[in-house]
């Protein structure tokens, strides 16, 4: 009798836990599947969409890389503190940030989070019936949307190893219950994978020409020339760290069979070239006055321009430009305070056109009249002005002009291209 009522105790219990692992185990009404996501080219375009998006955050494109990382060359630069008492640690220029400073932690954390999406995006395109039946032997829309995201992740990975050098390289996409404890991997290695990664897509990505919103998508040309500069970065010198005397700067080392990713980037840059789907038609100043007016052709300089918002992103005519106070004008201020070193100034001959275009030594008062500034240190940057807008942004405005960061320009190509042939056969 006991050995009955024990076992039907049991029973009960197990139909009990049965139905409860059932009933925990649902899908939620409010919930969408891989499959259900990634189901129509609408679909995926909107995941694609997603990864954009995270790129114009401060802490990733709309700020941090535009105007933090890349400052403080011989050409640029902004104030810095070495104080620890009123500076915020940013002394990155100077080779010594301080570990208080939360733009690093924030800038890490944006740009991962922009690979974690791209991975979720690439791994659910691969296992969508569209893209299984893709016949891979032309340009497609499913094969376009693949090759952009591996194209984004590529450039962010290549941004993030120019401030942190090896970095966490993850391909896949993050789930719950694995170990984040992971360390990193050496930046050649990364730059290796990326290199063939963007290769086996490029055949299959249309021009900029071809796509909607033309060079504000990463097209075929930005695959190639970023290719160029990923294999450009890999034969290059890189600066590493003494394991043995943290304190010490580092010293500059060089991979093996660099002559050989050399040779990757004239291949591809010469792509670029060759496929002439990129030009220098405008003059220097209309290129500047399109770009602050948000016009980017398809056919001409940019290549790659990271599409920012208006009225709610971007710094460019604000941070970077000829300094205005707001006023009773429809301009608003900008602040200008990136400024270029006054040597540069003299760098030009006086007949280049670009110097004038570039190099700006005067502001604007509240009534729009223009003060000279004699203050070589404090030398704006022309390029970028809220007053070549034809619609302005309104009397309140600052930043958030929505002026794009043209992250690749033909120009570009064409440097690098020479730089490559020069390095592989100028002592020939």
């Amino acid at each position: 009798m006991n050995k009955k009522i024990i076992f039907s105790f049991l029973l009960i219990f197990a139909l009990s836990f049965t139905a409860c692992d059932e009933y925990l185990d649902v899908q939620p009404g409010s919930g969408f599947t891989q499959a259900e996501v990634f189901k129509s080219e609408k679909d995926i375009q909107s995941a694609v969409a997603g990864v954009y998006t995270l790129m114009l955050t401060d802490d990733a494109y709309a700020n941090r890389l535009a105007f933090v990382f890349n400052t403080n060359t011989d050409v640029e630069m902004s104030g810095v503190s070495t104080s620890t008492v009123n500076g915020n640690g940013s002394d990155i220029a100077c080779y010594d940030p301080k570990p208080y400073w939360t733009t690093l932690n924030g800038t890490w954390s944006a740009m991962y989070k922009i690979i974690n999406t791209a991975n979720d995006v690439i791994e659910g395109i691969e296992s969508s019936d569209l893209y299984k039946a893709d016949p891979k032997n032309a340009p497609s829309n499913i094969m376009q949307m693949y090759g952009e995201v591996k194209t984004i992740r590529a450039m962010v990975y290549l941004d993030i190893i120019r401030v942190w050098g090896d970095v966490v390289f993850r391909t896949k996409s993050s789930t719950g219950d694995e170990n984040f404890a992971v360390g990193t991997t050496d930046r050649n290695v990364i730059l290796e994978f990326l290199i063939d990664d963007l290769k086996s897509v490029e055949p299959f990505m249309k021009n900029a020409s071809e796509l909607d919103y033309g060079v504000e998508r990463a097209s075929r040309s930005f695959n190639q020339g970023l290719i160029g500069l990923l294999a450009l970065t890999r034969g290059g010198w890189t600066l590493r760290p003494d394991e043995n005397n943290p304190a010490s700067i580092g010293h500059m080392e060089r991979g093996k069979n660099y002559e050989q990713y050399y040779d990757i980037a004239i291949q591809y840059l010469d792509k670029v070239i060759q496929a002439r789907q990129h030009d220098l038609k405008l003059s220097y100043r209309d290129f500047w006055i399109k770009q602050n007016n948000w016009e980017t052709p398809v056919n001409d300089d940019v290549i790659f321009s990271i599409p920012m918002l208006k009225n709610s992103t971007g710094e460019y005519g604000y941070f970077a430009g000829i300094p205005i106070i707001e006023g009773n004008h429809p301009y608003g201020s900008a602040s200008g305070t990136l400024s270029l070193c006054g040597e540069y100034l003299y760098s030009f001959d006086n007949k280049d056109l670009r110097r004038d275009v570039t190099c700006a030594p005067l502001s604007y008062d509240q009534n729009l009249n223009q003060v000279i500034r004699l203050d070589l240190a404090r030398l704006a940057v022309g390029k970028w002005s809220k007053l070549w807008m034809n619609d302005p942004l309104g009397s309140t405005s600052q930043k958030g002009t929505g002026i794009n960061y043209s992250w690749m320009r033909f120009a570009d190509v064409l440097l690098m291209y020479a730089e490559a042939v020069n390095e592989r056969f100028g002592s020939a």
